[in-house]
């Protein structure tokens, strides 16, 4: 691998995870905050962007905040090739969610996300992998922007957990390390274009709690609204094993949540 990788991102879960996981298998990885890419030599080299403008969760799109569209027009025409780390939230819900699957984006958040990637492929066409990742879990301890799993582990610890009226229904999940792996094939294999990137293994966030919980001393909150509909995915993941021949079963999620569990105890 003779393309540097840059890891664009500050204090970011993925970030950190795929540095310490791509720093074993390729020599030319940085890391680098967003504000100092542009101070870099970026001719010739893999983008990883694993960071957002905060209003681009809350507000309207912006083509000033979008991150993935600057570092696109700072790319073009140098023979770099940016990987776009995108949402499921695009899709309407539901199991077996293909890449070919109905886009419908309900958040300022997976509206912005499909903005974004559609003005990126207009300037990169051919240079712009967009992976709609699933969530994608490891152990996160008080985020600012906090995370499904970051929310539940800080939960535990303090012994009062509020799961939401989705706790009901299934998330696919995908736990860090396969995550890691999958960016490492797809760079491999120089994929380019769209591919969701997930386990086609769901779980719901009480099935999630009861494996990582301690005791039974945790004070768990239920949230019930039968008037929310059930928002259940799973990804159908033939293109993702067919591109990285990589293989994840249930017993690999579990095993991820059970080294959480043990990190959890280290806090208590």
């Amino acid at each position: 691998m003779k393309k540097k990788i840059y890891l664009v991102g500050y204090k970011s879960f993925l970030q950190k995870n795929l540095y310490i996981f791509l720093r074993k298998k390729i020599p030319n990885v940085q890391k680098v905050t967003f504000s100092n890419l542009k101070k870099k030599n970026i001719c010739n080299c893999i983008i990883i962007n694993c960071s957002n403008d905060k209003n681009f969760y809350l507000k309207k799109y912006n083509k000033n905040i979008d991150r993935n569209l600057i570092i696109s027009n700072l790319i073009h025409n140098k023979n770099s090739i940016l990987y776009l780390i995108s949402t499921r939230q695009v899709y309407s819900p539901r199991l077996a969610i293909s890449e070919k699957s109905k886009v419908n984006p309900t958040n300022f958040y997976s509206r912005n996300t499909l903005i974004s990637e559609k003005k990126c492929k207009k300037i990169l066409n051919n240079k712009l992998i967009i992976m709609r990742t699933s969530n994608v879990i490891g152990f996160e301890f008080r985020k600012k922007r906090k995370s499904m799993m970051s929310m539940l582990i800080e939960g535990i610890v303090n012994k009062k957990v509020i799961l939401d009226q989705n706790h009901k229904y299934k998330k696919d999940i995908l736990p860090v390390n396969f995550f890691c792996k999958v960016v490492l094939e797809l760079i491999k294999k120089r994929f380019t274009g769209l591919i969701n990137v997930g386990s086609g293994i769901s779980m719901t966030l009480l099935e999630i709690y009861n494996y990582l919980k301690l005791n039974s001393d945790i004070n768990l909150i239920l949230i019930k609204n039968n008037k929310i509909k059930d928002n259940s995915f799973s990804y159908d993941i033939s293109l993702l094993k067919k591109i990285t021949k990589i293989k994840i079963t249930k017993k690999n999620v579990i095993n991820e949540l059970k080294k959480i569990k043990n990190e959890i105890k280290k806090k208590i």
